[in-house]
């Protein structure tokens, strides 16, 4: 009970978020989180982070950011959405992600789902489920993700 109630003091009305991530088994193109691989000479390296502001309890606005080198190509991604945490714990997100660079530039609508877990009163680790849904379906697939991110809140 009372790691519920620290809890829910970081996600009231008012407060921020920042978030980072990493998705081993994701979509890059457009993920504003760390990720890094290396194959046959190919690289792909991408940084980036979320933040958000909490416009209800439970409920916040966000927005991300992040860059990606890919074959020595370099794009900027990004993500605006909404976050809900159900019972303080269970975090819900829908968003738009794209990224510009590409000769067709990706947008998906996205959806994801998990379970955080409070590591102290400020730092929550977020295993999550995502589906993102091409919405430029002549050069983009569907894309299931894993992620696994990190939250601050200030």
């Amino acid at each position: 009970m009372l790691l519920a109630s620290s809890a829910f003091a970081q996600t009231e009305k008012g407060n921020w978020m920042i978030e980072l991530g990493t998705s081993p088994f994701g979509n890059d193109v457009v993920y504003s989180g760390l990720n890094f691989a290396s194959s046959d000479g190919t690289t792909l390296l991408s940084i980036g982070a979320d933040g958000g502001y909490f416009i209800g309890d439970n409920s916040a606005i966000k927005i991300g950011f992040g860059f990606l080198n890919y074959e020595d190509d370099s794009f900027i991604s990004y993500m605006a959405g909404f976050k809900h945490y159900l019972n303080a714990k269970i975090p819900i997100q829908v968003d738009l992600t794209g990224s510009s660079g590409y000769y067709s530039e990706p947008l998906y609508a996205g959806l994801q789902g998990g379970y955080a877990l409070f590591l102290g009163e400020k730092v929550s680790f977020e295993p999550t489920l995502r589906y993102n849904a091409s919405l430029n379906a002549d050069y983009w697939a569907d894309v299931v993700e894993l992620r696994f991110n990190f939250t601050l809140f200030l």
